[in-house]
């Protein structure tokens, strides 16, 4: 499955919400500095979908603040 996520950095809580119009959105605490964000959304993600980390991928947007994310062996 593959979804686009707008990843808001340096937030008070990390969460992720599926908003009403169908797109995803992820509070992060990391800042966007040395990849430490894309670490904790990965976390989150794999946390959110309960899939393990390696079935994470970040596809397009790595330095963006909306990214294609594509997660595997979701059942």
């Amino acid at each position: 499955m593959r979804f686009y996520i707008k990843a808001v950095p340096r937030s008070t809580i990390s969460k992720i919400e599926k908003m009403p119009d169908g797109r995803y959105k992820a509070w992060l605490k990391a800042a966007p500095e040395k990849g430490k964000a894309n670490e904790e959304l990965v976390d989150l993600c794999a946390k959110h979908f309960k899939v393990p980390r390696k079935d994470i991928k970040i596809i397009a947007g790595k330095t963006a603040r909306v990214k294609m994310i594509e997660v595997g062996n979701l059942s």
